[in-house]
């Protein structure tokens, strides 16, 4: 990713207070938009000591991290912030399962990923048959599907161009996102309810942490908590929200949903939640549980639906 947009202020602010903290023993250089290997190869790349920290998006291999992929059923949050920290405190509990050859550091969620339209407003699920949409994710192109909607795979990069050749007439997008990619040109209606939030995860080479003297490993470990999942994000949020004011300045619809014009959607997404918990019953003690847990903690920190 370039390093002005995004959540690299962040990045950056979490280097800086490991290298404040360790005194200088401890320096972390960025290599930003992929000048080390592709985003799929982070993981990898990470575990093997090609790179000592990788920023890793589960969601490129989702049968490979099926708990993590949790984070991407619709709807599971409101304020992508606090589940930042909700999301890390809770897998914690299962991360030795799905990343044990690498030492987790942070979760990422990227904020405002809502529903974008071209001349439609769109209000209720019924209202998605028939629609072309570019959605983000597993569980989101199935929503999508089980609406009736026409899911539309393409990557972000060809996007544009999917609209002005009528493939697609809707994207699931965060708000300031849409101009980098010229999508705010051919977007006019914007629902104002998050639907997804991506996650990414800050990781760490193994190796190179275990070569670490107990302090350094103890100032790396202050900095491996959902407290700087949440501060990452925040800074994150802050350069994203940006897009609402700068849609309305543009002229753009930003409509609000009723309460239960929200709950029909919510309750629509609910058979996918069912969907998670099958797929990993047989890694997940207790995943009925497990899932009521994360929906409870999202609840309690104001982050739910």
């Amino acid at each position: 990713m370039p390093g002005t947009t995004h959540p690299s202020p962040g990045f950056e602010a979490w280097g800086k207070s490991i290298e404040e903290a360790s005194e200088g023993r401890i320096k972390i250089e960025f290599f930003h938009a992929g000048q080390l290997g592709g985003p799929r190869d982070h993981y990898n790349m990470v575990r093997d000591g090609i790179a000592d920290f990788g920023w890793s998006v589960p969601a490129f291999e989702p049968d490979r991290f099926p708990i993590f992929e949790v984070r991407s059923l619709p709807y599971l949050t409101r304020d992508s912030v606090k589940a930042s920290n909700v999301v890390h405190t809770w897998y914690k509990n299962y991360e030795a399962d799905e990343m044990s050859e690498v030492k987790l550091c942070a979760i990422t969620m990227a904020p405002e990923g809502t529903l974008n339209f071209k001349d439609m407003e769109i209000r209720t699920p019924d209202q998605m048959a028939g629609v072309k949409i570019r959605p983000v994710g597993t569980f989101l192109t199935q929503f999508v599907k089980d609406l009736g909607a026409v899911p539309v795979a393409i990557p972000a990069s060809e996007a544009r161009q999917a609209f002005d050749r009528g493939l697609v007439e809707a994207i699931a997008f965060p708000w300031r996102t849409l101009y980098p990619f010229g999508l705010d040109k051919v977007t006019t209606h914007h629902q104002d309810m998050i639907v997804y939030a991506v996650a990414a995860t800050v990781i760490m080479n193994k190796a190179v942490y275990a070569g670490m003297s107990d302090e350094d490993k103890a100032v790396m470990d202050s900095h491996c908590q959902p407290e700087w999942s949440e501060r990452i994000n925040q800074m994150w949020f802050e350069w994203e929200k940006e897009g609402r004011n700068m849609l309305t300045a543009d002229g753009h619809t930003i409509y609000k949903l009723t309460e239960d014009e929200m709950k029909q959607w919510t309750d629509a997404a609910r058979p996918l939640y069912d969907g998670w918990v099958d797929l990993v019953k047989d890694r997940v003690p207790n995943d009925d549980e497990a899932l009521s847990s994360l929906l409870e903690a999202m609840d309690a920190a104001g982050a739910g639906y």
